[in-house]
């Protein structure tokens, strides 16, 4: 069980929840659980590098445990070292919708970063789906509301995120005057993209639905001077990093992991 600074110490310290993770009264930190792939780093031992990992769900279906969500996060520990995968709020019910998600992945990341005593630069967010969805939203944060209380991590990993979650993205991106209206659509929109200090690796699969979404995405942010990569899988539907032991892609999903590997190597 990890627990948010709250509750674990009485110690003066930068809000690590604030602004805009701080902006429902009735959404506060609490503890969450998390699990080890493969394993727990042993007693005493700092871990030379962690990846903080988020399933996918939409936020509202999944979990951390194996049987759940366990293959991808399995893999790329075998490649990476330890990795720590979050069983963070799903927006289900009243008392765990936005911001909780984000809550809980702030309260993971401290806890590895403080408690565990993993330097930043060895810290990397990973995250399937809506998971890559809640990777970029803390990478927003930590660049901006929460700049002052936590550091920056390694890299971002990003496994088919979702990105838009305007109901009508299809019909915005297709309207013959989104080049001429100032306003085109839902302004959750207008900030997909923002400059980003920390490098992102995003994989998709060439016949997901998202496709499009990451393509554009990616472009977006390199025009804001980011450091972002783009890995595409040839006919591969949506997460085959997650998902590869059952579409039977596990090939193609131990290479994006090779990638990604390679890719946090260099990251900062």
């Amino acid at each position: 069980m990890i627990e948010p600074p709250s509750i674990t110490t009485t110690t003066p310290s930068p809000a690590l929840y604030c602004d805009i993770i701080d902006s429902n009264p009735a959404i506060r930190p609490i503890t969450i659980g998390a699990v080890w792939f493969t394993s727990p780093p042993p007693p005493g031992k700092t871990p030379k590098m962690v990846v903080i990992h988020f399933h996918g769900g939409a936020y509202v279906l999944g979990g951390a445990r194996q049987m759940e969500s366990g293959w991808g996060p399995e893999v790329l520990s075998k490649r990476i070292g330890y990795v720590l995968q979050v069983q963070y709020r799903l927006a289900v019910e009243q008392n765990s919708c936005f911001p909780a998600a984000i809550q809980d992945g702030i309260t993971a990341y401290n806890h590895v970063l403080n408690l565990l005593g993993v330097k930043p630069e060895n810290i990397v967010l990973s995250g399937e789906s809506a998971g890559g969805n809640l990777v970029l939203a803390m990478l927003r944060y930590l660049s901006t509301d929460g700049k002052d209380a936590l550091p920056l991590p390694r890299a971002g990993l990003c496994w088919s995120p979702w990105l838009d979650m305007t109901p009508d993205a299809k019909e915005l991106y297709e309207h013959p005057s989104i080049t001429t209206d100032y306003v085109f659509g839902s302004l959750i929109a207008w900030g997909n993209e923002f400059e980003c200090p920390v490098p992102v690796f995003v994989q998709t699969g060439a016949a997901e639905v998202f496709y499009k979404d990451h393509v554009r995405f990616v472009e977006r942010m390199k025009k804001k001077g980011c450091k972002i990569e783009l890995l595409e899988i040839e006919n591969a539907p949506h997460d085959t990093f997650g998902a590869g032991i059952i579409l039977g892609s596990v090939k193609e999903a131990e290479n994006v992991a090779d990638q990604a590997v390679r890719f946090c190597s260099g990251g900062r």
